[in-house]
């Protein structure tokens, strides 16, 4: 096991339209991503055939992507259809990789692994929930990425007034791992959730605050208040070892504002992204430059089964196969 045999996130299905070609980075494989005559997506290595054009600054017309460099086209499943010198087709092939589409992405699978699905967007398309999506790439590792998504005591830090203040408040939480998935339920919460509290919670009510780590890459972030839920859904894809593009999803069902949440949503999710991107980046210059272990706290027992779960990824192994464990934490914040 490893990145290569799970699905991974390479675009959205709106972004690969009829005439679209993508050119994506998986797991330090250069791929090119179109639609074939019938709709089907298709990748591939992004590099033709004949004289190693790149694919990704081609052209698809009617599901045939043209190579800019001497016009061979390829069609569905990668088959040479179209050799401009010859005025005729050739008896060549791309390789291509798996792909499926669910829930409104497009996914990937480049080397094939145990049977198993993308993973399912909570409440997609529900009726009551708005969402918007964002895509970044992150100058770190996945593992770093998914530790910083579902890292509680940085808010204070790094977005401070946007998500939390420094209150010292303190914070309970059950940690569980079982069956390649780390999941933290915390309690004491209430209103220290920045800006994010005038709509989420105005009237002080208790959080319930759940965040997961489901291995190899999908962080989820659950927030429910009442009637209302707030929902952050990450899929860190590998671009190389030390990059990582990030499709984010932000969801929520807040009764009467879901309607006109979206632009506020869309701009103060972006800028805890792109906090969240300068200190991600710092530390991966930090590492680069003197690399050694991290210490942890009682606080980092999740980034700790975080870090497990990848390493065990990393080695070819199963993150499911590691032993159930649960243990009580407290923190302040």
């Amino acid at each position: 096991m490893s990145d290569a045999h799970y699905w991974m996130v390479a675009a959205e299905s709106r972004a690969l339209h009829a005439g679209a070609v993508i050119g994506r980075r998986i797991c330090n494989v250069a791929l090119v991503l179109y639609r074939d005559p019938d709709g089907t997506p298709i990748a591939a290595p992004d590099r033709c055939l004949h004289r190693c054009g790149k694919l990704s600054a081609g052209t698809a017309r009617r599901g045939v992507l043209k190579c800019p460099y001497h016009g061979w086209a390829y069609g569905a499943g990668g088959r040479v259809v179209a050799i401009p010198s010859e005025d005729a087709a050739g008896p060549f092939r791309l390789p291509v990789y798996e792909t499926c589409e669910r829930d409104g992405y497009v996914y990937v699978r480049l080397d094939r692994g145990v049977e198993s699905a993308p993973f399912a967007m909570p409440h997609y398309r529900a009726r009551g929930f708005g969402r918007v999506r964002l895509v970044n790439v992150f100058e770190n590792t996945v593992t770093n990425c998914a530790e910083n998504f579902v890292d509680v005591p940085h808010t204070v830090s790094v977005h401070p007034g946007i998500f939390r203040q420094a209150r010292a408040e303190k914070i309970n939480a059950t940690v569980a791992v079982e069956r390649g998935e780390v999941r933290v339920e915390y309690f004491g919460e209430r209103t220290n959730l920045g800006w994010f509290a005038f709509a989420l919670n105005p009237r002080g009510l208790p959080v319930r605050h759940i965040d997961r780590f489901i291995a190899p890459n999908i962080t989820h972030v659950r927030y429910e208040i009442g009637r209302s839920v707030f929902l952050i859904t990450s899929q860190s894809v590998p671009e190389t070892a030390t990059r990582t593009r990030v499709h984010t999803e932000l969801a929520w069902r807040l009764g009467a504002l879901t309607p006109f949440a979206a632009p506020f949503v869309r701009i103060q999710g972006q800028r805890v992204i792109d906090q969240d991107k300068r200190v991600l980046a710092d530390q991966m210059d930090v590492i680069a430059d003197r690399p050694g272990p991290f210490i942890d706290t009682s606080a980092d027992l999740i980034h700790a089964h975080i870090h497990a779960l990848r390493a065990a990824v990393e080695a070819g192994e199963d993150p499911a196969a590691l032993p159930s464990q649960r243990s009580n934490i407290e923190f302040y914040v």
